[in-house]
């Protein structure tokens, strides 16, 4: 649990321009798919980037994104996060990427990780930044902030 840490907001946007191609993902067709996939709880089960097939090869590709984010390549430390699409027009398209975490180097170890090793990274154009601390939460009888160091 993440009860006094930081928050990043991290604004990125869907490369536009001829320097990547369209991103060719499969489609599953049964109808309910999407559906069933926001209400199936092992979406937010931990995935096994070490899991490997009877053959010897990783399940999770080398170069993939749940790879290169998976806090199991930082000790187990933790993001909480989320993105949110939006679509404002043709030329107003993305995704504004929050996180929470207890200390803002975590998420730049991942970032520079993603840039070496994820295939998903040339697909996408980063805009802005910010970094903010979240105050903990007080206690019952606390005032806020109380237990910050002087």
């Amino acid at each position: 649990m993440v009860a006094d840490g930081q928050v990043l907001h991290d604004g990125a946007r869907a490369g536009h321009g001829d320097a990547v191609g369209p991103l060719e993902l499969p489609v599953d067709d049964h109808p309910g798919a999407v559906e069933t996939a926001q209400h199936d709880p092992r979406l937010y089960d931990d995935v096994d980037i070490f899991a490997k097939t009877p053959q010897g090869r990783y399940v999770i590709p080398l170069r993939s994104h749940v790879r290169a984010a998976g806090p199991r390549l930082d000790a187990g430390a933790r993001m909480l996060r989320r993105g949110y699409g939006y679509d404002a027009g043709p030329d107003d398209r993305g995704l504004l990427f929050v996180a929470f975490m207890r200390d803002p180097v975590l998420f730049a170890r991942v970032q520079h990780r993603m840039t070496a090793t994820d295939e998903l990274s040339r697909f996408t154009e980063h805009r802005a930044s910010a970094v903010a601390y979240v105050l903990p939460g007080a206690l019952p009888g606390e005032d806020l902030g109380e237990r910050l160091p002087a």
